[in-house]
């Protein structure tokens, strides 16, 4: 299937997108660090676009703890959405990332990424949605389990 390095770039890909669309329309997503030491990052607005209406909204929250023995664990966890209406049609995708990786002395020991995205176009003359899913965990040395499935259904 897909290579980890593959899998961390479209993940990380998708976070980039959905930050990349909010800074070109002008706004700047809030960040913040929380008590529990998480950095978060939330944003949410609407424009209109080319006689419609664009809707991005991001929320992401990343969290680093590290040991004196020198492990560490990287968290993260994004939900970000857009979506295009004009009329009765709207075009829409939504995506959740979730991705742990657990370091000794630096070298990545396990690594595990979910990631779930799903595509919708409803309205004339076509309507239907996909869901796509990656399910990816490393560890010991080796893959343990690697899935990629897509879902489809016709709503016309």
């Amino acid at each position: 299937m897909f290579s980890r390095t593959t899998r961390r770039t479209v993940a990380r890909a998708a976070v980039a997108v959905a930050a990349t669309a909010t800074l070109a329309l002008g706004s700047t997503p809030a960040f913040a660090a929380s008590s529990s030491g998480a950095s978060t990052a939330h944003f949410s607005e609407c424009y209109p676009a080319n006689r419609g209406i664009i809707c991005i909204s991001l929320d992401g929250e990343s969290n680093y703890v590290s040991t004196p023995s020198g492990n560490a664990i990287v968290e993260e966890n994004v939900t970000s959405a857009f979506s295009f209406t004009r009329g009765t049609f709207t075009r829409s995708d939504s995506t959740t990332t979730h991705q742990q990786t657990l370091f000794k002395s630096g070298d990545p020991q396990e690594d595990h990424l979910y990631l779930s995205e799903t595509r919708a176009v409803t309205g004339a003359p076509l309507s239907f949605s996909c869901t796509y899913t990656v399910d990816y965990h490393y560890a010991n040395g080796q893959t343990q389990f690697d899935n990629f499935n897509v879902t489809c259904t016709d709503e016309a």
